[in-house]
C-alpha cells in the first residue's frame, strides 16, 4: 500500500520515511537510497529526522558527521 502511495506522490515525506523505516532491516541499501533522496528535498526538523534515521540504518563516522552538521545548522 505504501509503494502505491509512493507511486502516486513521489517523495512525500511521510510515505517515503515510513517505507525507509520498514525496509531498514530487509534492504539497507534501498533504505539509504530513499533517505538520501528525501534529504535533498526537505529542510529543518524533517531533515534532522532523516539524518538521524540514516545514522541508525548505517552507523558510522560519515552518517554521524552528516547528522551533527544538520543539527548544528539549526532549523531552516
Amino acid at each position: 500500500m505504501l509503494r502505491k502511495a509512493f507511486d502516486l506522490d513521489p517523495w512525500n515525506f511521510e510515505v517515503t520515511f515510513e517505507i525507509a523505516r520498514l525496509l531498514k532491516k530487509v534492504d539497507p541499501v534501498e533504505t539509504i537510497g530513499l533517505l538520501e533522496g528525501l534529504s535533498m528535498r526537505v529542510k529543518g526538523r524533517e531533515l534532522k529526522k532523516v539524518r538521524s534515521a540514516m545514522f541508525l540504518a548505517q552507523p558510522g563516522f560519515t552518517m554521524a558527521w552528516r547528522w551533527l552538521r544538520t543539527a548544528w545548522t539549526g532549523p531552516s
